[in-house]
């Protein structure tokens, strides 16, 4: 109940947990802003010409309105979505505004100080706010930051109200939509300057009046006052006083706060900046700030995208942030567009539109690493927009099907038929992961993680990896999948760790933070059985780690090797979803091992303990049939098998942990799937370990394969699957 208890509507959980940034705790201290410190421009840019006469012309311009109205009007399929947002628009305008009294505060802060879960608003008859409940522990909490976190709510929802409006009036002309959009406009200019500030302990003298962050205003002048403000400034509704007093006391303001940003540069939240300067500088005719926004050279929009992205073009943090810059960079580009400058042009920018297309996994969704839950590639903002700018086929399947407000905006009015990815195994050495694509019949999809340790976002997950096969996920990584707050225990030991992660523990310790960690060894993605390699000598000091993976079409192998000069302890980490793992040896009820140091082990539930000196094999109940994982007996193992949390404290998922000690140990594994009814595909695996060589024989239901590794080269050895070298 507590997962799902706040009943905010989707306009709420779209601008809050997409738009804003992490925070966690505040204290009511009103504070001024810091000192102004405006992006700087270089010595000379290119000339800005801004377009004469009425609006609209920066969100939309006159051709754009007309095809609009032309879809709107043509009934059928293609009408239906621009129909949808005439009618809730008419739903919204019987409904009064009300401002919140402050600003508000970011979500994240919305859960319960003792169990960690969502809160849920409690009203009184007047709809003002009474307390806040935990589902769980059913406590009351009021106050300060949790009425901040309503006060979001309603910010979002009027701003919503106002764009839905402001497009009604696009498609209709009907007066009435543009004198909301006048209203609500002018109603938070009176407000702005007075909604005080408040101080975060974290981030001192970032918030602002409406917005907590100074990145988060740029997405609320980017999204919708800039939009809304455009399509219906041109009203009669608008005076030259309105003109004035938004001009004067809510767009220039917001901007002057974008001036006391101090995260610029490769920086996601300067894209916000950007896409707040850009906006605040064609509504009030301010060409220095247009010019901060694409020519600054300290973090503007050319400068960003050619030294932000890795060299493939994904931006630091995973897909997450990927598309979360790439959503303000849009709208920059955007504007751009429409005073007839060309940022779609950049190679770099372009590469952004393009990879997500050649990354996504069999569920539609990107690799999650670090701070990222994964994102559903199909019909995110900016889809349309990059279509309509390269015209390139393969980027059809990003696009929805549908006809919607964005794709007739971008040029598409015509529904589409849904085209399939087609994607092969793919490297990305300076993005940092390598995504190994299997042949049927299992299909299998891996990515292994070995980048660098980059921003705040980065987990200790180096050398990790997820898996899916045979249509569903196999191997899970715990990610941000969460709403908690950053800095809770449970996200900083458990989901952070790499504890957390298909990944090995020494020691108990997660792994340290490094900026420069991992080496590819090597990639090999033609073949029967594709394969990659990585090493890193800084993930534990005086430890190196190398795994292999490969992926054959009916299991993955798993190799990993560790040497030290001393003895250390090795816990080797798997998580799949299932109802639940077991090993057969493991059935003595237990605690975590007494000593351990590892912060995020209590988070570890329903623990069975075992020993022995044999192929362990871990077995996982699931959709019809059984993940299996075999460990090759190599030395004396002990196993822990448990749960551990994934959304939640509560949703829980299997794990296992595979420990051994010594100074050269080797951890050798398969995974598969097995369909209900049909007998396993692996029979056995036999490791041989020699002079600077290990063999790796996996016996099955068509022979053998067998792998050899040395001097961190690997080999197919023998059969038909054999390597080409």
């Amino acid at each position: 109940m507590h997962k799902n208890s706040m009943t905010f509507p989707l306009g709420f959980v779209s601008f809050v947990f997409c738009l804003l940034g992490g925070i966690s705790l505040f204290a009511q201290e009103e504070i001024p802003l810091r000192k102004p410190n405006p992006p700087k421009l270089p010595a000379d840019y290119p000339e800005i010409v801004l377009p004469e006469g009425p609006g609209p012309h920066y969100y939309v311009n006159a051709e754009e309105v007309s095809r609009l109205q032309t879809a709107y009007a043509s009934g059928g399929k293609v009408a239906k979505s621009l129909e949808n947002i005439v009618r809730q628009a008419q739903l919204e305008l019987r409904i009064p505004v009300t401002f919140p009294p402050k600003g508000g505060l970011h979500g994240s802060l919305y859960h319960c100080p003792e169990c960690q879960r969502k809160l849920k608003p409690v009203l009184d008859e007047s709809q003002k706010i009474e307390h806040h409940r935990c589902g769980k522990c059913d406590k009351h909490w009021s106050g300060f930051p949790y009425d901040d976190v309503y006060y979001t709510k309603v910010h979002a929802q009027n701003f919503k109200r106002g764009l839905l409006a402001a497009k009604a009036f696009t498609l209709t002309n009907e007066d009435k939509y543009a004198e909301f959009v006048r209203d609500l406009l002018v109603g938070y200019a009176d407000r702005y300057r007075g909604y005080k500030r408040t101080k975060g302990i974290l981030s001192p003298r970032r918030y602002g009046h409406i917005c907590s962050t100074d990145h988060e205003a740029g997405s609320l002048m980017m999204r919708y006052l800039g939009p809304m403000y455009d399509m219906t400034g041109h009203h009669l509704s608008f005076t030259s006083a309105d003109h004035r007093h938004l001009k004067d006391d809510l767009i220039e303001p917001m901007m002057t706060y974008f001036d006391t940003a101090t995260m610029r540069g490769k920086s996601n939240h300067h894209s916000f900046h950007n896409a707040g300067y850009i906006w605040g500088g064609v509504l009030t005719g301010d060409k220095t700030r247009i010019a901060q926004a694409i020519y600054g050279t300290n973090g503007g929009f050319i400068e960003q995208v050619r030294t932000a992205p890795s060299l493939e073009g994904l931006w630091p943090g995973g897909y997450s942030y990927h598309f979360y810059a790439r959503r303000a960079l849009v709208r920059t580009a955007e504007v751009a567009r429409h005073i007839d400058i060309d940022l779609y042009a950049e190679p770099q920018f372009k590469k952004m539109f393009f990879l997500p297309a050649q990354e996504v996994m069999p569920d539609g969704f990107t690799p999650n690493f670090g701070d990222d839950p994964g994102k559903y590639v199909v019909g995110r903002l900016g889809a349309e927009e990059g279509f309509a700018a390269y015209q390139d086929p393969a980027l059809l399947p990003l696009l929805s099907a549908e006809v919607t407000w964005e794709s007739v905006l971008a040029g598409r009015t015509v529904p589409l038929q849904q085209v399939e990815f087609e994607n092969e195994s793919i490297l990305l050495p300076d993005g940092g992961h390598a995504i190994l694509r299997g042949r049927e019949p299992a299909g299998f999809s891996l990515a292994m993680q070995f980048g660098k340790y980059g921003t705040s976002h980065s987990h200790f997950d180096k050398l990790s990896f997820i898996l899916y096969g045979n249509g569903q996920q196999l191997g899970l990584d715990s990610g941000k999948r969460h709403s908690v707050d950053y800095e809770s225990d449970v996200h900083q030991a458990y989901y952070r760790g790499t504890i957390g992660h298909n990944a090995i523990v020494v020691d108990g310790h997660p792994q340290q933070r490094n900026t420069n960690n991992c080496e590819l060894l090597e990639f090999e993605s033609e073949g029967a059985i594709p394969y990659v390699g990585a090493a890193s000598s800084e993930l534990y000091k005086g430890v190196r780690q190398a795994r292999w993976l490969a992926v054959a079409p009916e299991y993955v192998l798993v190799l990993d090797q560790l040497h030290s000069s001393e003895d250390h302890v090795y816990d080797w980490w798997y998580h799949c979803k299932g109802e639940n793992g077991t090993v057969e040896q493991a059935n003595s009820v237990g605690q975590p091992r007494k000593g351990s140091v590892d912060p995020g082990l209590k988070y570890i539930a329903d623990i069975q303990r075992g020993n022995a000196s044999e192929n362990l094999l871990w077995e996982v109940t699931r959709n019809s049939g059984q993940f299996r994982l075999t460990l090759a007996n190599e030395s004396e193992t002990s196993v822990l098998t448990g749960t551990g949390p994934l959304t939640s404290l509560d949703h829980r998922v299997p794990a296992v942990r595979f420990t051994r000690t010594g100074k050269d140990v080797t951890f050798i594994s398969t995974l598969e799937f097995v369909e209900q009814g049909k007998a396993p595909f692996v029979s056995n695996i036999k490791v041989i370990v020699g002079e600077g060589k290990t063999s790796v024989t996996v016996s099955h239901a068509s022979g053998s394969d067998r792998f050899l590794l040395a001097n961190d080269r690997f080999l197919i050895a023998d059969g038909t699957r054999r390597s080409r070298k």
